[in-house]
């Protein structure tokens, strides 16, 4: 049987309102909810719980709601238009979030809000983020979550440019007094984080990731691979900083936009270990290659499973940044 999306949803007994930008609004059923907190991609059935973070393509939601995906199928027509789903599914689970800077939100009750906010600042406090640089990036981060599972704390990935529109979400899961919190069993066990988007868009394949301003010496970068680590080497450095979120983040990056921005220096601030090391050494060396006039650099902790979060919590500001200066090798 072939129809459209909303009409299978309602031929399964389940109420349908419309969420907006091509987007449907129905109950989680299988979780028990009453709440229309699953958004539902009109065209393609992809689909993404606000309150989870889960997400899905449509032979997934059919499953879940008890439904056999052979019998219920959406036009081929439709479905060939399933390119952008999960920068759809990023964006819309980003505006449906609010700014750790902003209470005013009047979605949720106040009091919710509050506690999703304290829960993501609590997180960030104990993971030994200066104060001050939390302040700094709460209005370039959102939250959602509800009541009784989990929240998520959003960093907002764009290509090729800082500012621009949303084209990923890392998304890092927290209970409610802070701490990390693994995915439903049967999305993963001992996860905490996860991408939402691809690594890569457009025709030219620019890499996504979350990019920092500089302070100091707008000329020069340091691309790191996570996010908490980007905001501590902007911490004790200054520097202007690009997350790419992984290893893998670096094994992908497209640093042609750099040249653009006037960027005369790169480092690139590795985890210590193999995936980190490798990662950080082969893109200094693909920077070398292509732009030989630029300065190239890798720092990379001395302790063995580290990062540079680790160093600035065990060291401090003044003497993290001396450690990093110490590191830093040329290539």
């Amino acid at each position: 049987m072939t129809m459209e999306v909303r009409e299978i949803l309602k031929a399964a007994g389940s109420p349908v309102r419309p969420g907006g930008a091509g987007w449907l609004r129905v109950p989680a059923v299988w979780r028990g909810s009453k709440d229309f907190n699953l958004a539902v991609n009109a065209d393609t059935g992809s689909w993404i719980l606000h309150s989870t973070g889960e997400t899905g393509s449509w032979e997934a939601l059919l499953k879940l709601c008890a439904m056999d995906p052979s019998e219920f199928k959406i036009s081929p027509a439709k479905k060939s238009r399933d390119t952008g789903t999960t920068q759809a599914q990023a964006l819309e689970l980003w505006n449906s979030a609010f700014c750790l800077s902003d209470y005013q939100d009047y979605r949720k009750p106040f009091k919710e809000l509050v506690k999703w906010r304290e829960a993501a600042l609590a997180y960030l406090r104990n993971r030994g983020i200066p104060e001050s640089e939390i302040q700094r990036v709460a209005s370039q981060v959102k939250v959602v979550g509800d009541t009784r599972t989990a929240l998520l704390l959003l960093i907002p990935l764009s290509a090729p440019l800082p500012g621009g529109s949303i084209f990923g979400l890392q998304r890092i899961r927290l209970d409610f007094s802070g701490k990390k919190y693994p995915w439903p069993v049967e999305e993963g066990v001992g996860e905490s984080k996860r991408m939402l988007g691809p690594r890569k868009v457009g025709e030219e394949g620019w890499s996504t990731g979350w990019w920092l301003p500089a302070l100091v010496h707008p000329d020069r970068v340091i691309i790191c691979e996570g996010p908490e680590t980007a905001i501590a080497l902007q911490a004790f450095t200054g520097r202007a900083v690009w997350c790419l979120a992984s290893a893998n983040g670096l094994d992908m990056a497209r640093i042609e936009f750099l040249a653009e921005r006037g960027i005369s220096g790169v480092c690139i601030a590795g985890d210590c270990d193999m995936a980190g090391i490798v990662a950080a050494a082969d893109l200094a060396l693909r920077i070398r290659a292509s732009f030989p006039d630029w300065q190239v650099t890798v720092a990379v902790p001395g302790q063995r499973k580290t990062d540079w979060l680790d160093v600035l919590r065990e060291q401090g500001p003044e003497q993290a940044l001396l450690t990093f200066r110490a590191s830093i090798e040329s290539f």
